[in-house]
């Protein structure tokens, strides 16, 4: 088979040669000359890369180099004469399956040159991809060179990174944290941003402004998915803000004044400043102000309502009906879809710890009402017995999540119900990843 034509895609078993495209955009050959001068200092390099990443008017101009660093990366690749392996009909599914069973996507000629140069993303070695560790993938600069990688073969500058992590972690493999963002923009970061410059607060305010225009939630989600936990950790952010970083001051000002204290402080703050969303007002606060700081405002327990919710709820809370088990249960249907979790959340932050005991609803259910006796009903079954009818348990009813089954099961069953089920610990593992580790733990 030929790989196909036309459209520029490679897929499909063959040898694949074909002649470069000409790179039209006048921003990105502008942007490579004025970075020929600093060829031989990467350092000087990425710090002018990132600069004119900074400074550049809006997101056309940065558009325009990505879609063409791309070209310009695929073109290498269809110079390179390998030949394909995978079936025209392929996508990033059929890929991945291959990577994650140690099945080649490509073969190259002895002494072929397999590196992939790009100003922007760095060099991406084809032989790596082509045997990638999947260990390897819990890194996020392996998983997006994966990415990468997948990209270059389906001729897909936009596909996305979102879809392949979770096709990757449904398969039961240990992969780093979910992507916030484009794989071109998550290489760029990481081959050119200067991390130690974005040091302490002040530092993640910086990289906040600079990259994301002051948002401090996406800012703190993109570093912490894309570097390892120890370099995430040297950056000594402290805890992750909520708001946009020209907001901090005004909040902390806000926060000062004492009609903000007490509980009754705190829904006004929520009123004031969140339209009464008294958990977006917790989360702020506490995110800006020291531990010490933030416990002076007394403010008590986080509440999951809005302000103008919370008398509704504890009204409805004193009626006797949604005593016992059977009132959790009719409480969460009444007030919430039936899911369990939530009707519990609500409530226990709404009530102090005593009248909240006084409902008498045991422990918190992982499920919808209308769920628990399809899973009663299952773990009555002996096969479910053990550890295999625990991974058979997980297998059956969660995709292999070990820990979800496990949570289930235990909310659901009293002690000594679960107790007989005879399970053992709860694992953290999906099931078709147990043999895996327990092979390599016994590696000396």
């Amino acid at each position: 088979m030929k790989a196909r034509k036309g459209n520029g895609s490679v897929i499909g078993p063959g040898r694949v040669r074909r002649k470069p495209r000409a790179i039209k955009s006048k921003v990105y050959t502008q942007l490579q000359r004025d970075c020929l001068d600093l060829s031989l200092i990467s350092a000087q390099r990425s710090t002018f890369l990132t600069r004119w990443w900074i400074d550049t008017e809006g997101p056309k101009a940065r558009k325009e180099v990505l879609d063409h660093g791309f070209t310009e990366a695929h073109d290498q690749f269809l110079g390179m004469g390998v030949r394909v392996l995978v079936e025209d009909s392929a996508d990033y599914k059929q890929i991945v399956d291959r990577m994650i069973v140690g099945q080649p996507l490509l073969e190259f000629d002895d002494g072929a040159d397999t590196l992939i140069r790009t100003l922007l993303w760095g060099d991406l070695d084809l032989k790596e991809v082509n045997s990638i560790e999947i260990e390897a993938l819990q890194s996020g600069l392996r998983f997006y060179q994966l990415v990468f990688g997948v990209a270059i073969l389906l001729n897909n500058r936009s596909i996305g990174p979102k879809k392949i992590h979770k096709y990757i972690k449904n398969k039961g493999v240990r992969v780093c944290k979910v992507p916030v963002i484009s794989w071109r923009d998550g290489l760029f970061y990481i081959n050119h941003v200067s991390w130690h410059a974005y040091k302490y607060e002040r530092g993640y305010d910086q990289f906040a402004s600079d990259y994301f225009n002051g948002n401090s939630q996406k800012a703190y989600c993109v570093a912490s998915s894309l570097l390892s936990a120890d370099d995430f950790a040297e950056l000594n952010w402290g805890k992750q803000k909520q708001t946009n970083v020209n907001e901090q001051e005004k909040y902390r000002k806000a926060l000062k004044d004492k009609k903000y204290r007490g509980e009754e402080g705190y829904d006004q703050f929520a009123i004031d400043h969140f339209q009464g969303n008294s958990r977006a007002a917790y989360i702020v606060a506490s995110s800006l102000l020291s531990e010490d700081d933030f416990s002076e405002l007394n403010w008590g327990k986080a509440k999951q309502t809005n302000v103008n919710e919370q008398e509704k709820y504890r009204k409805a809370l004193k009626d006797k009906k949604y005593r016992g088990e059977e009132g959790y249960d009719q409480f969460a249907i009444d007030h919430f879809q039936g899911n369990s979790r939530a009707a519990y959340i609500v409530a226990s932050s709404l009530l102090s710890e005593d009248d909240f005991s006084e409902l008498n609803w045991g422990k918190a259910k992982q499920t919808n009402v209308n769920e628990q006796e399809k899973y009663r009903k299952a773990l009555k079954d002996k096969k479910y017995r053990g550890e295999e009818g625990y991974d058979q348990f997980a297998t059956d009813h969660f995709q292999g999540n070990s820990l979800k089954a496990y949570r289930v099961a235990s909310s659901l069953l009293s002690a000594d119900d679960f107790s007989e089920l005879n399970w053992g610990k709860a694992k953290q593992t999906n099931v078709n990843e147990q043999e895996k580790y327990r092979k390599a733990l016994k590696d000396k």
